[in-house]
């Protein structure tokens, strides 16, 4: 290994080190048992999982302890953790107790995105990240969809279970794409907001 390698590995690792002391005590926590299976500890991950999960890992998923499939023994409160991992492209924390996508906007590769079960209020946040694909928010808070004017890639949309009064955000420019888009139920979602949306910019609304 040259010394200029040398060099650049050694400022990474010291990066990651720092990056690993900041995170909340939660993610610490998380990353340990639920992406390296080390069980609900705060220790500092090897250098190498370290090194791999700052720069290098394209998929992550948080499970609460109620999930079919859990993989965390307690409810991640935040999304503070995935914050400077914007080599990511896949995900997923479901049945936690998320309250707000904020801490997401600066995670472009993002393709894939899963929230279900959770409580979040709004989607503000996401509103930049054009490269979705993916958006499950099922079984949360949500009153409008907004957020997702710019996100004209969207392939599959599940929102079903929130509070939604309003499909504003969702518009023509979406048909092409948003094939899959389950919207219902929702309780206070009237049947005129449906048609409309349906009339206005061809958008199937399916149950889901």
């Amino acid at each position: 290994m040259s010394s200029s390698t040398a060099r650049t590995m050694s400022k990474e690792l010291l990066c990651a080190r720092q990056w690993w002391a900041g995170l909340e005590e939660q993610w610490q926590l998380a990353f340990n048992e639920a992406t390296f299976g080390k069980g609900p500890t705060t220790e500092m991950l090897g250098d190498d999982d370290l090194l791999s999960l700052r720069y290098q890992l394209e998929n992550l998923r948080f499970a609460g302890p109620e999930a079919q499939s859990a993989n965390l023994s307690f409810r991640l409160t935040n999304l503070s953790g995935v914050v400077a991992l914007d080599h990511i492209s896949f995900l997923s924390v479901t049945n936690c107790a998320i309250e707000g996508v904020e801490e997401l906007s600066g995670l472009k590769a993002l393709k894939h995105l899963y929230l279900y079960d959770n409580a979040i209020s709004s989607l503000k946040g996401i509103d930049e990240l054009t490269e979705m694909e993916e958006l499950y928010v099922q079984q949360n808070k949500l009153t409008d969809l907004k957020p997702l004017r710019k996100l004209t890639n969207l392939k599959t949309l599940c929102a079903s279970r929130n509070k939604l009064t309003s499909l504003e955000g969702l518009h023509e420019g979406h048909s092409d794409q948003l094939k899959r888009c389950f919207l219902l139920p929702n309780e206070q979602l009237s049947q005129r907001e449906i048609i409309r949306l349906q009339n206005e910019a061809f958008i199937m609304v399916k149950t889901g």
